[in-house]
């Protein structure tokens, strides 16, 4: 025991009014601890009971100040509250629930907000005059709960997101209890109007015009989005124009024909009675510039419908299909974009647990019972022979199947021109026809991310051998030739590290 511990005990245990059998202070609730009992130091037993003794005191001061001053409290403050805002007792008070899915969860929290913005319904800060405020103003279900949630790309804003308010419908002065969570402690979103029973129409009628605020200020219609996992927040894709893609021009058609041009011909498709919808899928090795193609198709169709990316990475259950295509469905017309399909479409037998469940809900959202009224799936793959049959094999899964073929020589060509060109880079009095011909003709079977990747290894050289004035390159024979040496180079080697004898079986 230190010095200054010992000092205090000796202090208190010589106060004339201290006993170790009995406080002055003491209350009634525990018997005094007397030192025999416990063999303990009698000091140390005279603090112990001084400590209780006040602590109780002082909690008996507290109940009889509470007592004197608030003699009607309520056996249920909470409920009290609730009963006098509604005008009739607990219990007989209409509840009506609704819940909405939670991809929606900021749109619904932004709609909600909307409701009370001058409008129809006030929210009436009850609690702040309530006589028995101190009992209750700690209790979870009068906390507002905020987040800050994404109502644009780049703009997030604080609302509520679980709480309880108290409203005041204005157009005749009815008080309803509104309860709210949109996932914040539950996985869904809901929404819970409480009123008394001659009110129940005006709950009802709440309810109708929060779905009408979810109309009037749908912040992800039209625009594009991504989704991972049952959540959509929005993204902002890399402007891209058909122009900026080398690629046949027949090809181009069929994937506009059966994405854009399916949505923009809505009308005309449903009138012949048909279901306008399509499911495409674009089939090539890496580096074929599949991500571009799907950038170019998005930007075709931003503002006019609405964009949907994800990846085979950003599905993991059955239940983030089922939520995927809900999405698509409540916000169309709508083009989904599915990046690496493959992830969750092999076949079957390559599939381990959930991934199969994965599969089957793709395959029944796809074409199963729900109509996918203005949907279009647009998908990737690097390896088709992987997929399930049952997925690309059956109309109705992947009507469309397009290969994106290895650029000719003539396409080669053009994108390592315009590539050279993005970067500022011109030939020299070395670069002859011939020159150019053999860089193009060794770069035979390479995909376009190959050629991009030339482009910068031409761009390099030059730089290094100090080439570049005024924010322009010039570069030579050399090092178009030496630069195609490299890339073929590290061709091979990655084709060695696929296949391990340098062969391309990619099509076996």
């Amino acid at each position: 025991m230190s010095g200054s511990t010992r000092k205090a005990i000796n202090q208190v245990s010589k106060d004339p009014g201290f006993s170790i059998v009995k406080s002055t202070r003491e209350a009634s609730y525990l018997p005094a601890l007397q030192d025999p009992d416990y063999q303990i130091n009698p000091q140390i037993a005279g603090i112990i009971n001084y400590t209780l003794d006040s602590f109780f005191s002082k909690q008996d001061e507290r109940n009889r100040f509470y007592n004197q001053n608030l003699p009607n409290i309520p056996a249920d403050p909470s409920a009290a509250l609730k009963e006098a805002w509604l005008g009739c007792e607990i219990h007989k008070c209409v509840r009506i629930h609704q819940a909405y899915p939670p991809f929606l969860r900021n749109l619904h929290a932004w709609a909600f907000s909307k409701m009370f913005e001058g409008g129809k319904y006030e929210i009436i800060p009850v609690l702040d005059t309530y006589e028995w405020k101190d009992f209750i103003k700690g209790n979870a279900e009068f906390k507002i709960e905020l987040s800050q949630l994404n109502i644009d790309f780049g703009n997030a804003i604080t609302l509520p997101v679980h709480g309880l308010f108290f409203v005041l419908n204005k157009t005749n002065s009815t008080h309803l209890l509104v309860n709210f969570d949109f996932c914040f402690y539950d996985p869904t979103c809901s929404i819970s109007v409480n009123s008394s029973p001659e009110n129940k129409a005006d709950a009802e009628q709440f309810l109708r015009d929060f779905e009408t605020s979810v109309l009037q200020n749908d912040i992800y219609y039209k625009k594009c989005l991504s989704y991972n996992r049952g959540t959509l927040d929005f993204i902002q894709i890399t402007p891209t124009s058909w122009s900026d893609i080398i690629l046949k021009q027949e090809i181009i058609d069929s994937i506009h024909n059966n994405t854009v041009g399916v949505l923009e011909n809505i009308d005309a498709l449903q009138s012949v009675g048909m279901c306008p919808n399509r499911n495409i899928i674009l089939i090539s090795p890496p580096g074929m510039a599949k991500t571009t193609i799907f950038r170019a198709t998005a930007m075709e169709a931003v503002g006019k419908f609405t964009c949907i990316w994800c990846t085979g990475k950003s599905i993991s259950y059955p239940e983030d299909v089922t939520s995927l295509f809900q999405a698509a469905r409540t916000l169309a017309p709508c083009i989904i974009f599915i990046e690496d399909m493959d992830l969750f479409g092999r076949t079957r037998g390559d599939l381990h647990g959930q991934e199969s469940h994965v599969l089957n809900e793709f395959l029944a959202c796809l074409d199963g019972v729900q109509e996918n009224m203005g949907v279009v799936v647009m998908a990737s793959t690097n390896d088709i022979n992987s997929m399930d049959e049952a997925l690309i094999n059956r109309p109705g899964r992947f009507d469309v199947k397009i290969e994106i073929p290895l650029p000719d020589e003539n396409d080669r060509a053009r994108m390592l021109s315009e590539f050279l060109k993005k970067f500022h880079a011109k030939p020299d009095k070395s670069i002859t026809n011939e020159a150019w011909t053999n860089a193009i003709r060794m770069t035979d079977g390479l995909t376009g991310a190959y050629m991009k990747d030339l482009a910068k290894s031409v761009v390099i050289r030059s730089v290094a051998a100090g080439r570049c004035q005024n924010n322009s390159i010039q570069f030579s024979s050399d090092d178009l030739i030496g630069s195609a040496e490299q890339i073929l180079k590290n061709f091979s080697i990655g084709k060695k590290a696929v296949y391990g004898d340098g062969s391309d079986n990619s099509n076996q």
